[in-house]
């Protein structure tokens, strides 16, 4: 007997359904990998954005805090350039102007420098001078940001505003006096055992004649009393018989020290104002009586 083996096949509606399942799970998957893909470009894209306003945020908001006066815009105005007057002559000025959709930046009449990469532009660009007489200088900041979108495609569509605020540590708005004194409080500290002591205000007299000290008003929010204030090495004033009031005195008293001269083209360092009691977290403010009568300010700092 012969025996002969059959094989089963498909059948064409087998074979027709089989292509049917196979093809709509491929597309399934095509789907699926499709809007992940679109889902991390998209989430870069944010991210591209919010990293880039963040970055150019804090180097404005920095180079404002250590200025030490605001050139541009002038007070209660506003203007797509910023220029601010630094201590180091190195970056002095230090200026951010708006060209073609990015910040630029420039130091020391050096080289522009943008602050943003070639993904992002920026638009709506401005600078506020929101100062007050004898205070710090306040600049807030506003300016949008924008993914660049080449392709079309929805992932790279995204864009965000962005606000700041900052004032100067060093430096004021206004001179009552116009005496030649300016402060810079960007090294100003609070230490010494338990946290009575306040340094590092430098005073700097920018006048070509030298500028006699004669009094001196400390503003602060704590309720201490203040003991001792020393320009370098020298006291100049103490609770106990060396200037006037004698004994601790409440924020806001004005203290007639022995009288300190700060030549011309010079600096003094504030090297201690002593308090009795803890100052950590305390806001100060410095007003400084000269011998002709003006005064000059340094408002609203904290260290």
């Amino acid at each position: 007997m012969i025996n002969i083996n059959k094989t089963k096949g498909f059948t064409l509606i087998e074979l027709l359904l089989y292509i049917s399942l196979s093809s709509f799970i491929l597309i399934v998957i095509s789907i699926f990998l499709s809007t992940m893909l679109q889902s991390r470009t998209k989430n870069e894209t944010i991210a591209e954005v919010e990293q880039q306003g963040i970055q150019l945020t804090n180097i404005i908001n920095q180079s404002i805090r250590n200025s030490k006066s605001i050139n541009t815009p002038s007070q209660g105005t506003s203007s797509e350039t910023l220029s601010l007057e630094t201590f180091d002559l190195l970056t002095d000025p230090t200026v951010f102007s708006f060209s073609n959709g990015e910040i630029i930046m420039s130091e020391g009449g050096g080289n522009n420098i943008s602050l943003i990469n070639s993904r992002v532009e920026v638009s709506n660009l401005f600078f506020n001078n929101n100062s007050q007489d004898n205070t710090p200088g306040i600049i807030t900041t506003n300016f949008s940001l924008d993914y660049i979108n080449n392709n079309g495609g929805n992932e790279y569509t995204f864009g965000k505003d962005f606000f700041s605020s900052s004032s100067l540590r060093g430096g004021i708005a206004g001179n009552t006096g116009g005496g030649g004194l300016v402060f810079d409080a960007t090294g100003a500290n609070i230490g010494g055992r338990g946290n009575l002591n306040l340094s590092g205000v430098i005073i700097e007299n920018t006048s070509g004649t030298d500028i006699i000290i004669d009094k001196i008003t400390v503003v602060w929010t704590g309720g201490t009393l203040i003991k001792e204030i020393r320009a370098g090495n020298t006291r100049v004033w103490r609770d106990n018989n060396e200037g006037t009031p004698d004994g601790p005195q409440p924020s806001g008293t004005e203290l007639d020290i022995v009288d300190y001269t700060i030549s011309a083209l010079s600096s003094v360092e504030l090297t201690k104002i002593g308090f009795d009691g803890d100052i950590s977290g305390d806001t100060f403010s410095i007003i400084l009586t000269l011998s002709d009568g003006s005064t000059e300010v340094l408002g609203n700092f904290s260290p």
